[in-house]
């Protein structure tokens, strides 16, 4: 496991709201993720 999900994965327990940079430069949310809800992502660039 490398440091990066193991520090989403305790945060996401603790229950924090974590944004995650995605690949294509979308903030979307850790914890909405992992709970498997539909994700809306805030995007700062235009829709690709």
């Amino acid at each position: 496991m490398n440091l990066l999900s193991k520090f989403l994965e305790t945060a996401d327990r603790r229950g924090d709201n974590i944004a995650v940079i995605a690949g294509n430069g979308q903030r979307i949310s850790y914890g909405a993720l992992a709970q498997n809800r539909p994700v809306l992502p805030r995007i700062g660039a235009a829709k690709a």
